[in-house]
């Protein structure tokens, strides 16, 4: 008996929720001469760039990538590849080959019994055709 219970309540949700359906309406064809012309969509807006504050980073890793032509930068947690690349060709005048930008997670730290976090930041690997004309000495 339980299960006709059950199986009426169900239909009675579901006539309950066909009263909200949305009508389906057919349209006309409307041949293609006849249509109105669209118009074109708005060209994305262009981001302005936040200037930030980025520094090379100097490792092991970031020496022997130098060789190939990547150098290795601290920035923001907020930046974008994007910009990144510009802050790169305004600061030293090299046009970025590639840009890699990845997140460097936050880390645990504790003194005593206060339990705290390292900030958030991104690295980002900038490919140019000379790293000399960058000017940064291992």
């Amino acid at each position: 008996m339980w299960l006709l219970d059950w199986w009426r309540k169900v239909l009675s949700y579901t006539k309950w929720f066909k009263r909200f359906r949305r009508k389906s309406t057919a349209r006309p064809a409307v041949p293609p001469a006849e249509r109105p012309e669209r118009k074109p969509r708005p060209a994305a807006r262009r981001v302005e760039t936040v200037p930030f504050d980025f520094m090379p980073l100097l490792s092991e890793k970031s020496v022997r990538l130098q060789e190939q032509r990547t150098v290795a930068f601290r920035v923001p947690a907020h930046a974008t590849k994007q910009q990144v690349a510009r802050a790169v060709l305004a600061r030293y005048k090299v046009t970025p080959q590639a840009v890699k930008v990845l997140t460097v997670p936050r880390k645990v730290r504790r003194r005593g019994r206060t339990v705290g976090h390292t900030v958030l930041w991104k690295k980002a690997y900038v490919t140019v055709d000379d790293v000399s004309g960058l000017g940064i000495q291992p």
